[in-house]
C-alpha cells in the first residue's frame, strides 16, 4: 500500500517535471509561414523552423503524407457541488495523465484557460511528454489553478482524479477541494 506521503512525493515529482516541461516549451518562440505540413512519421524527420530573430533553420524531411491516427483521450472536468461557486473564470486547468505502472513521471499533459463548467479536453500522441505513443490506459490527474503556474499550489486550487481512462472511451473528472493529511 502507497503511504499518503509517497503519494505526495509523486504528485510533486510530476508536477516538477510538467512544469519544466512547460518552461522549456515557452522559453523560445517560433513561428511558422505557409500552409502546416503534416506531422512526420519518424521524430528523426523536422520540418523548417525559423527561430525568430536568430536566422537558424533546421532543415528537414518535409513529406506530403497524413499523419498516424494515435491514441485519444477525451474527458470532462466537473466541479463537485460544494466548490461550484469558488471558480472564477480564467483560471488555468492543468490536466496530467500518468502510466498505470505508478511511475510519478507524466506521460502527457495539457494546460487550458477555463471560463466555465463543464468544459471537455482531450490529449493525444502530440501532448506525449517523451514524443512516444500513449499507452492504452493512463491515471488522469487535474488542478485548477488559479495563478496557472504549475509550481506553485494554493490551498484554494482544486484537484480531481486520479481517474483511471483508457484511450477512445470518454471519462469524467469532479474537481474538488485537496484533502489534507
Amino acid at each position: 500500500m502507497v503511504s499518503k506521503r509517497s503519494q505526495r512525493l509523486s504528485w510533486c515529482l510530476g508536477a516538477l517535471a510538467v512544469s519544466l516541461f512547460l518552461a522549456a516549451c515557452s522559453q523560445n518562440e517560433y513561428t511558422w509561414t505557409g500552409p502546416v505540413p503534416p506531422a512526420p512519421k519518424n521524430p528523426r524527420n523536422a520540418h523548417v523552423i525559423k527561430k525568430e530573430g536568430s536566422g537558424m533553420n533546421a532543415v528537414g524531411s518535409m513529406q506530403d503524407e497524413p499523419a498516424a491516427a494515435g491514441k485519444v483521450y477525451r474527458g470532462t472536468a466537473a466541479l463537485s457541488r460544494d466548490v461550484e461557486g469558488k471558480v472564477k473564470p480564467g483560471e488555468t486547468l492543468f490536466v496530467i495523465a500518468r502510466s498505470l505502472d505508478g511511475s510519478p513521471t507524466p506521460v502527457a499533459a495539457v494546460k487550458l484557460t477555463v471560463n466555465r463548467f463543464p468544459v471537455s479536453f482531450e490529449f493525444t500522441d502530440k501532448d506525449s511528454m517523451n514524443g512516444q505513443p500513449l499507452p492504452d490506459q493512463v491515471d488522469v490527474l487535474l488542478r485548477l489553478d488559479d495563478d496557472g503556474d504549475l509550481t506553485t499550489r494554493h490551498p484554494n486550487d482544486l484537484v480531481g482524479g486520479p481517474v483511471k481512462a483508457t484511450a477512445g472511451e470518454p471519462f469524467t473528472a469532479l474537481l474538488s477541494e485537496p484533502q489534507t493529511p
